[in-house]
């Protein structure tokens, strides 16, 4: 095993420690392959190991050693043991493509693989559709699902009959798609949408009780239902300015399996700083009532706006040097949003104009294209 000093310089692991660490692992756990209690943020691995999720450790990440051929495993919240997720939102990144299913195989297409995460969303009253379904039951592929019971969080609360009619609709339509499981999102960034003046927010959806008492209601009826294929997920925005409402929005604990941001790059910030600054506010702020360090986290949307051409290829060198050297350990999905909507170069291979600009596009397929978001990569290291 080869570890490299990380940006944590207490994850740093001694070499010559393996043989030792090892055997003792062996003895202790008398397991052919023990996981070892290191934090391991960073480094390159060799031999027969594997970086794992440890909610224990200070990183968020252990190494499994003794793995060999077939390692990566995926686990009942899909966490791939290995590697995060590829994933992909993309919406009029043509103009010229209508239909969710088609304009994701379109991405597909230009970046010459499959998306191992699919994103949609379902506004309140939407049902899923035909193309949901697909990508739902299509092997080797997760839907990731931003869906809204209700505009008003006090209506879904549990009071109003129609709305929980509604979600129990919902309950039945997933549940209907098992064995397969869907990533599923209760009322994505809602620090867009509280109340709280104290947070300066403008939103209009309701206050932060009555977001956390949404979920609680959700997930009851959904519990009723028996609903037993779903994962869910907390999606924030976590913008700088806007943290102060993060942890009064948070369900519970037990209530969450993923930790979702939504970070985009722009207006003189590069990928690295914007990605420091939501990877560390988490491990920072995470306790025990608000234990964010023990969720896999995922990035439910991140693109590149509001900037130059010249940084917009950085930022994409930047997000493939950073997956290379493994710097965000607990982040287990990235899901790009392809998008003309916000305005700008989040369309991928588009200026500001939105005129094709290839040079762009192969930034991006480079990192898109990266081994490291195959298992075929880690397997047998």
């Amino acid at each position: 095993m080869t570890v490299r000093a990380s940006r944590y310089p207490h994850l740093v692991v001694a070499v010559a420690s393996f043989g030792i660490i090892g055997a003792t692992a062996l003895m202790w756990g008398h397991a052919q392959s023990p996981v070892v209690s290191l934090a391991a943020a960073s480094g390159t691995l060799a031999g027969p190991a594997v970086r794992l999720g440890d909610s224990s450790a200070a990183s968020g990440a252990a190494v499994k050693f003794g793995a060999g051929s077939g390692a990566c495993q995926v686990n009942a919240i899909l966490v791939n043991s290995c590697r995060p997720w590829l994933g992909a939102r993309e919406n009029m990144s043509t103009h010229t493509i209508t239909g969710f299913r088609n304009l994701t195989e379109d991405h597909e297409s230009r970046i010459g693989r499959q998306l191992d995460w699919v994103h949609d969303y379902l506004d309140p009253g939407k049902n899923l559709s035909a193309d949901d379904k697909y990508f739902i039951t299509r092997p080797n592929t997760t839907l990731l699902l931003n869906w809204k019971p209700d505009y008003d969080w006090a209506k879904a609360s549990g009071g109003d009959a129609g709305v929980n009619a509604y979600i129990d609709s919902m309950a039945d339509q997933l549940k209907a798609m098992a064995p397969h499981k869907v990533v599923l999102i209760v009322f994505h960034e809602p620090e867009n949408d509280e109340t709280d003046t104290s947070c300066t927010s403008k939103g209009s959806s309701g206050t932060a009780a009555d977001y956390v008492a949404m979920w609680h209601n959700v997930r009851a009826r959904f519990d009723d239902q028996g609903v037993s294929n779903v994962v869910w997920g907390m999606n924030y925005m976590l913008y700088q300015g806007g943290t102060c409402m993060v942890k009064a929005l948070w369900p519970g604990n037990s209530y969450v399996d993923w930790v979702f941001a939504d970070p985009y790059i722009g207006n003189g910030t590069d990928y690295t700083t914007r990605m420091d600054f939501t990877y560390d506010w988490l491990r920072d702020n995470s306790d025990a009532a608000h234990n964010f360090m023990s969720k896999p986290w995922g990035f439910a949307e991140w693109g590149v706006h509001k900037t130059t051409q010249t940084t917009v290829y950085q930022d994409y060198d930047e997000a493939k040097a950073d997956l290379d050297s493994d710097r965000y350990p607990n982040l287990k999905a990235l899901v790009v949003f392809d998008s003309d909507n916000p305005p700008g170069n989040s369309r991928v291979g588009y200026d500001n104009a939105n005129a094709a600009d290839p040079t762009e596009f192969a930034h991006y397929r480079t990192y898109a294209d990266d081994p490291r978001f195959t298992d075929a990569f880690y397997v047998g290291k």
